[in-house]
């Protein structure tokens, strides 16, 4: 369902009077992706010439069918916008991103520094072996003290740092929402034989107990070390130290060592 004129014009008449130095409104999220629903949230980023007078703001507007909408809207400056060096989202597990924007108003300054689509790409994520490895024996402490907070909560970016290291290997994608990169995620063709079910356990999709996760997690992280170690030719391991530990066995001996729950 695509946000109504009406709506939109209502935000830019109310960020104009709000904002003296207002250059651009730029539509975000699943509306500018023309995906939104009823009652999805509306962002926007708001650009100003020089600083805004505030970053943030938040408002409930009266949609077609007399719904309330919920309007987010963060606000920089302009040139911190253009100058902003794109980095790597941190909810895409390691996958590139197409992040869609689309130009709601602008003055012609706005328009010359943002042209018709500011849309932006932000790139792959670097994958992380050792704060792979660094997780998993959080989880191997919090099973020993039987911290199940901590358990699930290690888990669950044990899990995602899995899903980074294997991005590598598979086909590229560009992603779009947390959602999308989850479910290219659980569909990998390269990966270790259980991923997809250990990764489920692991970031709590599947209804199970601690003791479960704890051996999902320690199965995930033996199959992915394995699944890593046959392909050291990857330029993904560019880390010679890394690669070293990997190929010598170090890294699968420091997992399995003993005393997990030592401070």
């Amino acid at each position: 369902m695509s946000l109504s004129q009406d709506v939109l014009d209502r935000i830019i008449v109310r960020l104009r009077a709000a904002e003296p130095k207002l250059q651009a409104v730029v539509l975000c999220g699943s509306h500018a992706r023309g995906e939104g629903a009823p009652f999805s949230d509306i962002d926007i980023m708001a650009l100003t010439d020089g600083p805004p007078k505030r970053q943030e703001r938040a408002w409930f507007e009266i949609g077609m069918e007399g719904q309330m909408l919920h309007v987010s809207v963060g606000a920089e400056s302009l040139e911190d916008f253009e100058e902003a060096e794109t980095e790597a989202a941190s909810w895409a597990l390691g996958f590139p991103v197409e992040d869609t924007m689309r130009l709601a108003w602008a003055t012609p300054k706005g328009h010359a520094v943002l042209g018709d689509d500011p849309s932006e790409r932000l790139p792959a994520g670097t994958p992380e072996l050792e704060d792979f490895v660094e997780f998993y024996m959080k989880v191997r402490r919090a099973e020993a003290t039987d911290d199940r907070l901590l358990l699930r909560w290690a888990a669950r970016n044990l899990a995602e740092y899995a899903a980074g290291l294997l991005r590598p290997f598979n086909p590229a994608v560009n992603v779009r929402t947390p959602i999308e990169a989850l479910r290219v995620a659980l569909s990998f063709e390269e990966a270790p034989e259980h991923f997809r079910h250990d990764a489920e356990i692991c970031m709590g999709l599947s209804p199970t107990l601690e003791p479960q996760i704890a051996q999902a997690a320690k199965r995930l992280v033996a199959e992915t070390l394995s699944f890593l170690r046959e392909r050291l030719g990857a330029e993904a391991f560019a880390n010679d130290d890394i690669r070293a530990a990997l190929r010598d066995g170090t890294l699968e001996a420091y997992v399995s060592s003993a005393h997990p729950a030592a401070p």
